[in-house]
């Protein structure tokens, strides 16, 4: 305590004073910020070099020359990982959007829901003009494992789509963001809920009544689970989605063979990090409603395997693997690899990630670069920059914000015009 006294007292002195500490501060941070530049760098890209759908994409657009900056004060994974949580915990505690929720019942009996980002207008439903014609493009926002619409990585897009001119809606699954569970069942990357939720859109608000005829652009943008989500979905249904362009941001490749990864890289912090939360859902929000939809056996049985696990895996073992009939945790998380099938996926589709990925890996092997780039008739376009750490890539000289929107919406803006672009040719 007395060297904390004599350390407190010294700055004490030096601030008033000489104002020493300033000028070391200053100091450190026009390093920092040196370092900052130095460390720009611009996007690699991996595909099929004959695709010339992404060739002429790299070259009418900015794509291949947007430069990523990290936050100045951000220089490594772990900096990163700090900025976002921060940032993300002061927009939801004081510039947090408003949403308006439509609900949605699945063929099963679940619930769904897709909250619309409500505009400066007031407005948040898609609107036709007076010919019966949507006025604007509609972009779906599958979230990450939290299952809310107010994290920083949704809440970037949004914001950025809004003023670009789309009708946003973001996708909140089955027990999450406050939607009461009505089947014994969880959302998962493998069940049909994507494809019931996208179809709906598309139905609803995108097609004309009468000739079913496409009036409209629809596109979509994952982000970590939720891009696993989408990914499945693409993979799954190939040439019948609907959609005419998908963003991926941080989709894990394979999880079976990134656990080692996750579960160990820094000590396993991030596995001891996300571990809490996710326990704390569940008992929290998960369970009390799953109690009067299982047997009684069954869900005690549930609820000490949850209380037990040490690793994520452990849950999902616990959860999914029971309420879907799986065999093991190894049959589900094999549903939702995404290396290897990517030549299943037929709508343009951009992949972001970064090497220093600190919850799954990118690097080496894991990442499928030799995949995309042997892909005859490829529709997927893999970028990946040095820094940015797992769904982060905070940017700014000050004030922390993301620079994924950048990259997400010169690529989205493309489909969106391409009908344009193909006429002016």
């Amino acid at each position: 305590m007395d060297l904390v006294r004599q350390g407190y007292e010294w700055v004490s002195e030096k601030i008033s004073d000489n104002r020493v500490f300033i000028k070391i501060a200053l100091g450190v941070y026009i390093l920092l910020l040196l370092y900052s530049y130095v460390m720009t760098e611009r996007p690699v890209f991996f595909y099929n070099k004959k695709v010339t759908l992404f060739n002429k994409l790299l070259e009418e657009t900015r794509l291949k020359r947007i430069s990523y900056r990290p936050y100045v004060m951000a220089p490594n994974p772990f900096m990163q990982f700090f900025f976002y949580l921060t940032t993300e915990l002061f927009i939801q505690t004081f510039k947090s959007p408003k949403f308006v929720r439509e609900e949605i019942t699945l063929k099963d009996g679940g619930l769904v829901a897709l909250d619309w980002s409500i505009e400066k207008d007031g407005t948040a439903y898609p609107v036709r003009d007076s010919n019966g014609r949507p006025t604007k493009p509609i972009l779906i926002v599958f979230p990450g494992l939290s299952g809310e619409n107010n994290n920083l990585y949704t809440i970037s897009v949004l914001r950025k789509a809004r003023k670009l001119g789309y009708k946003c809606c973001t996708v909140i699954t089955r027990g999450c963001s406050c939607l009461p569970l009505k089947t014994a069942m969880i959302s998962n990357p493998d069940l049909p809920d994507t494809n019931d939720v996208i179809q709906c859109v598309h139905d609803k608000y995108i097609i004309d009544p009468k000739t079913g005829k496409k009036q409209q652009k629809l596109l979509a943008y994952g982000v970590s689970l939720g891009a696993i989500f989408l990914a499945i979905y693409l993979i799954k249904y190939g040439k019948n989605v609907p959609l005419d362009a998908a963003v991926l941001y941080g989709a894990i490749w394979h999880t079976i063979e990134d656990l080692d990864y996750f579960n160990n890289n820094f000590y396993g912090f991030y596995n001891r990090g996300l571990i809490f939360p996710v326990r704390m859902m569940y008992n929290k929000v998960l369970l009390p409603q799953l109690r009067h939809l299982m047997e009684k056996e069954s869900f005690e049985q549930m609820c000490k395997e949850i209380n037990e696990a040490k690793y994520l895996r452990e849950i999902d073992n616990a959860v999914h693997v029971r309420l879907c009939k799986y065999q093991h945790v190894y049959e589900y998380y094999g549903k939702c690899a995404i290396r290897g099938r990517l030549k299943h996926i037929k709508v343009p589709t951009l992949h972001i990630s970064a090497d220093d990925d600190q919850i799954f890996e990118q690097l080496n092997d894991k990442f499928p670069r030799m995949e995309a780039e042997e892909m005859t008739n490829s529709s997927v376009l893999l970028c990946k920059t040095s820094r940015g750490n797992h769904v982060c890539h905070m940017t700014g000289f000050f004030w922390p914000k993301q620079w994924i929107q950048k990259p997400t919406f010169t690529f989205l803006n493309y489909f969106r015009d391409y009908d344009q672009i193909a006429k002016d040719r």
